[in-house]
C-alpha cells in the first residue's frame, strides 16, 4: 500500500509545485496534497467509505476545508525546509551545489547554480514532509476504520468526545473517526521525526 500511494503522491505532486506555490501561499500545493489524500483514502478503503472518511476528517465541505487548513501546513514545511536547506548550504556550499546545483542553463559555475540548487532543495524537502504526511493520514485512516469495524461501541466510546448532540448521535461516530485519525497520524509523524534535529533559524 505504501509503495502505491506513494506513487499517488509523487503524481500529484510534482517537485516543481512545492516551491511554486510561493504566489499564492501554498494553496496550490495544498490542493494537490488533499487531491491526493482523498484518492489514496479511497484507494486504501474502497471508493465508498473512502469519500465517507474524507468527508468525516474535513466536514461537509471536504475539499475546502482540507485546504484551507493544509495551506498553513504547506507555508510552514516551507519555512522549515528553508531553514534545514539554508543550514546545509552554509555549512557545506561545494557539497551543496554538488548536490542540487543541477540543470541550470549558464553551467555549474554560474551564479544562478547556486539559486537553483536552494530551490530544488527545497521543493524536495517540502514534498517529502507533504508525502509524509498523507501517508500518515491514509495509513491511520485504515488503522482507524479496522478497529471501529472491530468494536464500534468500544470506539465510540473511546473517540467519540465532546460532540454538542451527545454520544449516540451520527457527528459523534464522525467526530470518533476524526479523532482517532488525528491522533494515529501524529503519532506516526512523531514516531519519524524522533532524533531528528529541530532546524534553527
Amino acid at each position: 500500500m505504501t509503495i502505491a500511494l506513494s506513487c499517488i503522491v509523487a503524481v500529484l505532486l510534482p517537485a516543481s509545485v512545492a516551491v511554486a506555490g510561493n504566489g499564492n501561499g501554498g494553496k496550490s500545493l495544498a490542493a494537490k496534497a488533499c487531491a491526493a489524500e482523498k484518492k489514496g483514502l479511497k484507494q486504501e478503503l474502497g471508493n465508498k467509505e473512502g469519500k465517507a472518511a474524507f468527508r468525516a476528517l474535513y466536514g461537509k465541505q471536504a475539499m475546502r476545508n482540507c485546504i484551507k487548513g493544509t495551506t498553513d501546513e504547506v507555508r510552514d514545511e516551507k519555512v522549515n525546509a528553508s531553514q534545514e536547506c539554508r543550514a546545509a548550504q552554509e555549512g557545506d556550499p561545494e557539497g551543496f551545489a554538488e548536490l542540487w546545483g543541477t540543470n541550470t542553463p549558464k553551467g555549474e559555475k554560474s551564479k544562478g547554480t547556486g539559486k537553483n540548487a536552494f530551490g530544488k532543495c527545497v521543493s524536495a524537502t517540502v514534498k517529502d514532509e507533504i508525502t509524509d504526511g498523507v501517508e500518515d493520514t491514509v495509513n491511520a485512516a485504515r488503522t482507524c476504520h479496522d478497529a471501529r469495524k472491530a468494536d464500534p461501541d468500544d470506539f465510540a466510546g473511546q473517540w467519540g468526545t465532546n460532540t454538542p448532540k451527545g454520544e449516540k448521535s451520527k457527528g459523534a461516530k464522525r467526530n470518533a473517526f476524526g479523532k482517532c485519525v488525528s491522533a494515529t497520524a501524529k503519532q506516526a509523524d512523531e514516531e519519524e521525526n524522533e532524533g531528528v534535529p529541530t532546524p534553527t533559524a
